[in-house]
């Protein structure tokens, strides 16, 4: 069966879902989700790293968001916040 086709033919419009939308609209706003995730730093390795011991939350990268907090839970709420915090833009410094 064909496709009808459209009047002038227009391509038909891109169909996006509600998510592609609040984004869009989020990015548009200057808002940004990050993808952090919670990290518990063991004292071994809280030595080597020169940090306390305790709960980070992390980007992809490895790089220390925020912390140390005392629990896993405490550390997810703190994530829950910086993802609803609106991303600030980098000014440009005026040439002189």
């Amino acid at each position: 069966m064909k496709k009808p086709v459209r009047p002038n033919h227009e391509p038909e419009p891109k169909k996006t879902s509600a998510v592609d939308r609040r984004s869009n609209a989020n990015l548009k706003a200057g808002y940004s989700m990050q993808n952090l995730s919670p990290r518990h730093v063991k004292t071994e390795e809280s030595l080597r790293l020169g940090v306390v011991s305790g709960w980070y939350s992390t980007k992809v990268s490895g790089t220390f968001v925020s912390g140390p907090h005392d629990s896993e839970a405490e550390c997810l709420r703190r994530i829950a916040e910086i993802d609803l915090a609106p991303v600030k833009a980098a000014k440009a410094k005026p040439v002189e």
